[in-house]
């Protein structure tokens, strides 16, 4: 369907979309979920495994993670490029799956929109799991697709497509749950649709698919127990907030852009996350256009890659409603990007040109401005300056924000790095992951270490060092407060000396 026309164009886009996506990569500059995979990814695979179970996430990208750490010694930008090569393979889709179905345009638009979305994209260069996620819940839905297809002609699906199939969707299980709720519900359409048909192709199709689940299901039971460990910790309080600008967040989720919101400044931050989820909403309406369309290919595009997309939004309530905590996160929602980017690439093609292209300038804008002011961000030397005067100091760094001290652990190989943990219950297991390189501290008396003649304190607020300096029985030589712009956090650094020194 989609031939040979305009394939040079096709392929360039990509390269184009690679290229965005590289330039973000290049820096070393984390957020603490980044250190912690930076961390983790430093320790053998037992160890690894031991403690990943204590996050609450999967283990198999942290997996990949560290073969690229053993490759390449642990460099930020090689580890941040293996997300970044999981981004442009769930865009390459629109060249090699996409397209030869719907045709060229949905192919591009595909392309563009996986590539160029803000929060798709944004993720994409961070040291984490979620393009890598999008890359396996997309392909289970294009190979759930291609097997719907195979058996409407009456004939069997190719043995690479049944794999393809189970293989994102184990994958998907091993990445991020959210992503294993996608898949699901891919599976979920599949059958519903298969079962619905007559005939000995269809009878033969559904079995193998419930063959493939059992073993899908056989082959992730060993992390089931790790699983309900998890979600028991989950129940007993977990970090996600849903106030009213996470729950704009929720809406406007394949726009989202942080660092966008920083740099129109906060105070303008509720009028452009209504503006984000006034457009997302016209992207959903754009994908619902294509549920309704005659052809039955695309409308089954559609339909399947809106229902990916929403499922997770339907359970991930839910599963907050059980546990009694929020558990819906505007990332966590971004693994369904591939899925959502097909409904919205075959769906838009229901538009009128004039709506088309005013949805494509405006999203167009969007991801331009978003783009600008995360590389912004990314190169400031102000995102580095924390960092460099640790390395400056010489000091052993000490913090009660564990999300502080780790997002410098990496930029600062060598330095002493000490959790104060005073008040108790805070160094969580999964902690461990920054160790030996940081440690921690239960009371004032095991903050310095024997002989250190000076400690720098590292906190968000310049109060907080001189309350920890009157608990150490020390003095506060000087105090530097930053912005940190890659973060978004102020980082107040105090010298903290011996009174007689």
């Amino acid at each position: 369907m989609g031939g040979r026309g305009g394939f040079p164009a096709h392929v360039a886009l990509l390269v184009a979309c690679a290229a965005l996506l590289v330039a973000g990569a290049m820096h070393d500059n984390l957020w603490f979920d980044e250190a912690y995979s930076v961390a983790l990814a430093a320790h053998s695979a037992p160890e690894l495994l031991r403690i990943a179970a204590t996050d609450v996430h999967p283990p198999l990208y942290y997996l990949m993670l560290r073969v690229v750490w053993l490759l390449a010694g642990g460099r930020v930008w090689a580890l941040r490029l293996l997300s970044v090569s999981g981004a442009i393979a769930v865009a390459a889709l629109g060249l090699t799956h996409v397209a030869p179905r719907h045709g060229r345009a949905a192919g591009m638009r595909f392309t563009a929109l996986v590539a160029l979305l803000p929060a798709p994209a944004y993720l994409a260069c961070q040291v984490r799991m979620y393009s890598w996620a999008a890359l396996a819940a997309a392909a289970c839905l294009l190979c759930a697709l291609g097997v719907r297809e195979r058996v409407e002609r009456g004939l069997d699906a190719e043995p690479a497509t049944w794999a393809g199939l189970a293989l994102g969707g184990l994958a998907a299980a091993y990445l991020h749950y959210y992503a294993a709720m996608a898949a699901f519900a891919v599976n979920a359409c599949l059958l519903a649709s298969l079962l619905r048909l007559r005939g000995g192709v269809a009878r033969r199709a559904a079995l193998t698919q419930l063959l493939l689940a059992l073993a899908q299901v056989a082959a992730y039971a060993p992390w089931l127990v790790v699983v309900s460990g998890q979600a028991a910790t989950v129940s007993g309080g977990f970090w996600v907030r849903l106030g009213l600008v996470d729950v704009l967040r929720l809406a406007a989720a394949p726009l989202v852009s942080e660092p966008l919101e920083a740099a129109v400044g906060w105070s303008r931050q509720m009028v452009l996350l209504l503006a984000l989820a006034a457009l997302s909403l016209s992207l959903l309406a754009a994908a619902a256009r294509g549920a309704r369309l005659a052809a039955p290919a695309p409308r089954r595009a559609a339909s399947w890659g809106l229902a990916c997309y929403l499922a997770p939004v339907l359970v991930g309530a839910v599963a907050g409603a059980v546990l009694r905590t929020a558990v819906l996160h505007w990332r966590y929602l971004c693994v369904s990007a591939g899925p959502l980017a097909l409904a919205v690439a075959v769906g838009s093609g229901g538009l009128s040109p004039a709506r088309r292209r005013a949805l494509g300038v405006a999203l167009g804008l969007v991801a331009a401005l978003s783009q600008a002011a995360f590389l912004g961000a990314a190169y400031d030397p102000a995102s580095r300056a924390p960092a460099e005067i640790v390395r400056e100091a010489g000091a052993p760094v000490a913090s009660a924000d564990v999300t502080l001290l780790g997002s410098l652990a990496a930029s600062c190989p060598g330095t002493e790095l000490v959790y104060a943990d005073w008040s108790g219950g805070g160094w969580e297991a999964a902690y461990e992951a920054f160790a030996p390189a940081m440690r921690c501290a239960s009371d004032p008396a095991e903050t310095l270490s024997p002989g250190a003649p000076a400690l720098l304190w590292l906190s968000g607020d310049g109060a907080e060092a001189v309350r920890a300096a009157d608990e150490l029985g020390l003095r506060v030589a000087w105090e530097r407060e930053l912005w940190r712009p890659y973060d978004r956090r102020t980082y107040s650094l105090a010298l903290l000396v011996s009174p007689v020194a």
